[in-house]
This record gives C-alpha cells, sequence and structure tokens, in this order.
C-alpha cells in the first residue's frame, strides 16, 4: 500500500470516532445489520417484518458485512462490550471494504493515467469530507459504490 492509500484509510477510521451516531438515512442499514448481528436466525422478529417501509429494499449489502463482522460481534458480546461498540465494529468494517474498492480503482487509474494522476485522484479524494464521511455509512449507495468500483 502506498502512503497515500493508508493516510486514506486512516481519514476514514478517524471519521468513524469522531462521528459515531446514526443519520436518519442509514437507520435501515444499521437495523438490518444489528438484526443479522444479534437476532440471526431469528427472521420472525427482525425490525422489517414489524415496520416494513414504503420502498422494497435489500439485504444483500449488510449480509456482506454482517458475514465478516459476526465472529468480531460474537466475541464482543461474549466480552459483554456495549452494543455501540458493535457499531464502530460494523461502521469500520464498511469503511475498511469502500477504501478497499477505491484503492483497486486507484490501482488501474495509475495503470493507465500514470502516477501522477493516480496521486491527484487520491488527493481530491482526501480533500472530500463527503467520500470518507459516508465510506463507513451503511447506505445503499455505499453499497452500490463498491460494486461500481470494482468492476471499472
Amino acid at each position: 500500500m502506498e502512503v497515500v492509500e493508508i493516510l486514506f484509510v486512516i481519514y476514514v477510521i478517524t471519521l468513524v470516532f469522531l462521528c459515531p451516531y446514526t443519520k436518519v438515512e442509514e437507520s435501515f442499514g444499521m437495523q438490518a445489520l444489528h438484526d443479522l448481528l444479534y437476532l440471526r436466525t431469528n427472521i420472525s422478529m427482525y425490525d422489517h417484518i414489524y415496520f416494513p417501509g414504503v420502498v422494497p429494499r435489500s439485504f444483500l449489502g449488510c449480509l456482506l458485512v454482517g458475514s465478516i463482522v459476526s465472529p468480531i460481534i460474537y466475541l464482543s458480546t461474549l466480552l459483554r462490550m456495549d452494543k455501540f461498540i458493535s457499531q464502530y465494529i460494523v461502521r469500520i468494517c464498511l469503511g475498511l471494504l469502500t477504501t478497499l474498492s477505491l484503492i483497486k480503482f486507484s490501482h488501474c487509474v495509475k495503470k493507465v493515467f500514470g502516477k501522477h494522476v493516480y496521486l491527484r485522484f487520491f488527493m481530491i479524494c482526501c480533500s472530500q469530507f463527503h467520500l470518507a464521511f459516508y465510506a463507513s455509512r451503511a447506505l445503499p449507495n455505499i453499497y452500490a459504490l463498491m460494486l461500481v468500483l470494482y468492476s471499472l
């Protein structure tokens, strides 16, 4: 990993700790992750069974993140850690997944356009608060962003 990539990872993780609370747009994703991680196979108790919402949504992105962090969350429950810690764990995982997809895309940029464009690309990414902030948010656009960056 290059220094600029490491700096961006640090930037994303720092924002997870500086801005720990959820925004209303991510309530579906965070609730879905909570249900997947804590209720597991007890689907009848999932929040989305009781409050399905007006817009149909997918659990696929949440399922990916949930399957990655599940062992860590299980360990945190054994250690009787507060559930709020699980939100940090989920956000860090999501931020790392988003950042890794951005790094993969940046390597393609470097291969096609050279190191100077690659460095400018990361300077632009680091200068935009919203990209680093939303990289760790459980929003449908973030899951889509990861897929789009991997597909390019």
